[in-house]
C-alpha cells in the first residue's frame, strides 16, 4: 500500500521540515512531537515495537500502554478489539520503506490535549535507516483531505469536526520567515487575523483524487506577465506544508529557471524579476528573496534557487507542490466546510532574507 512520502525529488519534498508540533496519544497521555503535512492525510508514529536503526533516535507509542488503544484491519475499521493482531501495512515514505500495524487511539492537540478525537493511525514497526534516522521529529501527522486517508476513521481533522472538538472545520497556517521572533503555527478551528496583511483571495478545491489542498492555478507571471505555462485549462497547485520549494513537473520547473537566469555567484540577484502565481485572475508575486537562497560559502556569497523537479504517479501526476517559499509569504486557510482554500499575504517583521537558519517549530493553536 502507498503511503505518504517526504524528502524526495521525486516525491513530496525535502526531509528538512518546519512545521512540526507536540501532540498527545493515547491514555495516559504519550507526548510527540510530529510532522504536520497537508500533503498527506494519515497519521504515522513510530512503535515501541521497532527494533529498526531508522526508529532508534524517536520517541515510540506504546499501544499496550494505553487503555484506549485499539486494534484495527483496514477492511472494517469498526471490528477491532483491543488486545487483537491488527492489520499491517507497507508505506513509501521519501527514499525508504516503512511497515507498521493499524491502531485506533484518543489523539489529542498540544501540551494540555483538551482537543482530541478517536483517530485510526500506523504505529510503524519497521523503518529503512535512511532517511528516518536524520527526521527531527517521532512521526507524521497528515491534514490533508479525506480521500488520501486510509479510511474516514483514519482522518484526523475530520474525526475532530465529527467530535465537535473545533469552532469551525478549518485551520490555518502561518510560517516564519528567519527575521521573525516568534515560531511560525497552525490553528485549528479558526483564522488569526493579526496574522493577515491583506484580504484573503478564496478558492474552491479543484479535486479531491489526490488527497491534496489543491485549486487551479490559471498560469505563472514573470513581472505580471503571463507566460502561457499552464494552457487553455491551467495547472494543478497544492499547498503542502511537506515541501520546502517550488515542486513542478521538469518540464515546468527547467522553464522556471530557465526563464528567471539566475546566476550561482549572485551577479543578476539584484535585477532578478518578481515570480507570479495568477489564480482566478489575481496574481501572487513572490520575490526574489522568496524564491532564491543566498548563502554565505567560503568562496563568497551564492546563490541557489528554490525549485524542484518532480516526478510524481497517478492521480498527483502533474500536481506544481506550493511549499516553504509560497507559504513563507502567503498565510493559507484550509477549510473543510466550504472546500475552499484561502489565502493572503502573511505580517512578518521584515521581508524574507537571503538565509534561513535551523527549523521553525510549530506552536499548535486551537480555537474550540
Amino acid at each position: 500500500m502507498e503511503g505518504t512520502a517526504y524528502g524526495s525529488a521525486s516525491t513530496y519534498g525535502s526531509p528538512s521540515m518546519d512545521v512540526f508540533g507536540q501532540i498527545r496519544v493515547g491514555t495516559p497521555p504519550q507526548l510527540f512531537e510530529v510532522a504536520i503535512d497537508t500533503g498527506s492525510s494519515n497519521l504515522l508514529l513510530t512503535s515501541d515495537e521497532c527494533r529498526s536503526l531508522g526508529c532508534l533516535s524517536h520517541k515510540t507509542y506504546d499501544a499496550h500502554s494505553s487503555s484506549t488503544a485499539i486494534f484495527i484491519p483496514i477492511g472494517n475499521p469498526d471490528a477491532g478489539q483491543q488486545g487483537k493482531t491488527s492489520e499491517t501495512v507497507l508505506l513509501d515514505i521519501s527514499t525508504g520503506q516503512a511497515e507498521g500495524d493499524l491502531v485506533m487511539d484518543e489523539v489529542c492537540l498540544g501540551e494540555q490535549g483538551d482537543v482530541c478525537a478517536k483517530t485510526g493511525f500506523v504505529k510503524m514497526t519497521r523503518m529503512t535507516e535512511a532517511p528516518f534516522s536524520t527526521f527531527p521529529y517521532d512521526g507524521i501527522l497528515g491534514v490533508g483531505m479525506p480521500k488520501g486517508s486510509l479510511a474516514k476513521q483514519f482522518n484526523f481533522i475530520g474525526n475532530l469536526a465529527d467530535a465537535g472538538a473545533l469552532k469551525r472545520n478549518r485551520f490555518s497556517v502561518w510560517m516564519s520567515n528567519e527575521n521573525d521572533t516568534e515560531s511560525s503555527e497552525i490553528i485549528f478551528g479558526e483564522v488569526a487575523e493579526d496574522r493577515l496583511d491583506s484580504e484573503l483571495l478564496w478558492m474552491p478545491v479543484s479535486s479531491y483524487d489526490t488527497g491534496m489542498w489543491q485549486a487551479t492555478l490559471d498560469d505563472f507571471a514573470v513581472d505580471g506577465t503571463h507566460i502561457g505555462l499552464c494552457g487553455t485549462i491551467g495547472c494543478q497547485a497544492a499547498f503542502d506544508t511537506g515541501t520546502n520549494a517550488i515542486g513542478a513537473p521538469e518540464h515546468i520547473a527547467e522553464t522556471l529557471v530557465n526563464l528567471l537566469d539566475i546566476k550561482q555567484d549572485c551577479s543578476n540577484f539584484d535585477t532578478l524579476p518578481q515570480l507570479g502565481f495568477s489564480f482566478q485572475g489575481s496574481i501572487l508575486n513572490l520575490d526574489k528573496g522568496d524564491y532564491v537562497k543566498r548563502v554565505a560559502t567560503k568562496n563568497g556569497l551564492e546563490c541557489f534557487h528554490q525549485f524542484l523537479s518532480l516526478d510524481l504517479k497517478g492521480p498527483k501526476q502533474d500536481l506544481i507542490l506550493l511549499g516553504d517559499p509560497f507559504l513563507r509569504k502567503y498565510y493559507t486557510v484550509f477549510d473543510r466546510e466550504s472546500l475552499n482554500i484561502g489565502v493572503a499575504l502573511s505580517k512578518h517583521k521584515q521581508p524574507a532574507g537571503y538565509d534561513r537558519q535551523g527549523q521553525a517549530h510549530v506552536g499548535l493553536h486551537h480555537t474550540t
